[in-house]
């Protein structure tokens, strides 16, 4: 009797033999081999576990929100009172950012007022291979635009982990500092 049990519940590549149903999880599929065919990102034989990117690219990087002035109030440029803006993206190196990023532009004497937003769109992504270490985005008051430069301004850093298991593979992650406030949009993909 077990064995008879045993035959109806493996499966073969004999197509006259049946399969137990599997549900395939995660966009699966199922296919003739009593499995899934798992989309990018998933393996198993029901597609359950998630397998962890050796890269994500970030093709754009979005201000929704930044500090208008600094935390005494002032404002960042004393010239216009508006800052500039830019960006850094680093990873961490034991305690230490290290960039991996530096904006090639910048914006001129801008403000926040929550409807607005800056969009670093990236004609070569930043590519991120340490996905699961943490990385920084700093927003910069850009002072080499000003007619007297000084040392950039640090408007407000974010930390975050590019890949988190939890989070599944989404297209866009939100990073949020509401004391600040500041709010960036990384636009991203996946490589396995």
């Amino acid at each position: 009797m077990l064995i008879m049990i045993a035959a109806v519940l493996s499966c073969s590549s004999d197509s006259s033999s049946s399969c137990v149903p599997i549900t395939c999880l995660n966009g699966g599929i199922s296919n003739t081999n009593c499995g899934c065919d798992c989309l990018p990102g998933y393996s198993g034989n029901d597609c359950s576990t998630r397998i962890t990117p050796t890269k994500i690219k970030v093709s754009k990087i979005r201000i929704s929100m930044f500090p208008n002035t600094d935390s005494g109030g002032s404002a960042w440029d004393v010239s216009s009172g508006s800052p500039d803006i830019s960006l850094i993206v680093s990873r961490d190196n034991s305690g230490t950012p290290i960039a991996i990023w530096n904006a090639p532009t910048y914006y001129p004497d801008v403000l926040s007022n929550g409807t607005n937003f800056f969009d670093f769109t990236l004609t070569i992504p930043i590519e991120i291979t340490q996905v699961t270490t943490p990385h920084y985005i700093e927003l910069l008051d850009y002072d080499g635009a000003d007619t007297i430069p000084s040392a950039n301004d640090t408007m407000g850093v974010i930390a975050f982990y590019p890949y988190v298991q939890a989070n599944g593979f989404p297209t866009t992650i939100y990073l949020a500092n509401d004391l600040l406030p500041l709010r960036f949009e990384l636009t991203l993909s996946y490589e396995w």
